[in-house]
């Protein structure tokens, strides 16, 4: 079942559809979306979206969220929008020491050293909780925390857990530049100059990201081979130009 949608912002055009979130096979269907003005650089939120649809309401809330480029292998990348948010968040708020009493936090999180319920995060920790919890309830996140945690979350965990700063899944979108032109650039572990160097993305590969930053210049990439490849090394960048310009061609 296909369906088609526009952003109201700069000039449409059409794209494949990548594959999204838990909304099941595309093939055969195509997206056509407006590039959003500076995404993921900007901080503004989408306005005014008209769409024509021969879906419910509940698989277009999910699509408009999830428009993010969910293609790679990794289990962490292939996990359910609602599980990653959950996991991401309450990573936060584990770091900072908070003791969770649920079953799923108990078991995907170590309360061996945690300090109580009132923790203070940091101003970006805070955005980023922030930003995280408006993608959850637009979306109409339940995560049943009476159970054991997934094998999607306890995939998004060990993925992040390499990360000193988290970032905020993107419930809006993603966005993708594939082919990348210009020049080759460091990815660390954090969101800062001094963070471990994780590694390098090339001239030719792609660049894509899915998440939200709340650290001012900023931005957590997924560099892959291309729109069906896989991932390379993801990590933290900044001053990295992906538009139109750069790249052999974009999405998102």
């Amino acid at each position: 079942m296909c369906f088609t949608g526009k952003m109201d912002h700069a000039a449409t055009k059409s794209v494949p559809l990548v594959p999204l979130y838990r909304t099941g096979p595309r093939s055969g269907c195509t997206w056509t979306i407006a590039n959003l003005p500076g995404r993921p650089h900007d901080t503004g939120h989408v306005q005014d979206v008209a769409w024509s649809l021969d879906v419910p309401r509940r698989v277009l809330n999910a699509a408009l969220v999830l428009i993010a480029v969910s293609l790679f292998p990794p289990a962490a990348k292939a996990a359910d929008f609602c599980a990653e948010a959950w996991v991401v968040r309450n990573m936060i708020f584990d770091r900072l020491g908070y003791c969770f009493g649920s079953r799923t936090g108990q078991m995907l999180f170590d309360n061996g050293d945690c300090r109580g319920k009132n923790v203070n995060p940091d101003p970006r920790q805070a955005e980023t909780v922030a930003f995280i919890r408006e993608g959850e309830t637009h979306v109409g996140c339940k995560i049943n925390t009476s159970k054991p945690p997934s094998a999607d979350m306890r995939a998004v965990h060990a993925f992040f857990s390499q990360f000193i700063d988290l970032p905020a899944p993107d419930y809006v979108g993603g966005y993708a530049c594939w082919g990348y032109r210009g020049p080759a650039f460091e990815l660390r572990a954090g969101a800062s100059a001094t963070a471990p160097l994780i590694g390098t993305a090339q001239t030719g590969q792609s660049v894509v990201t899915t998440y939200f930053s709340h650290y001012p210049g900023w931005q957590f990439y997924d560099i892959v081979t291309g729109p069906n490849g896989g991932t390379i090394l993801s990590g933290w960048a900044t001053g990295i130009d992906i538009g139109d310009a750069h790249c052999d061609s974009v999405a998102g």
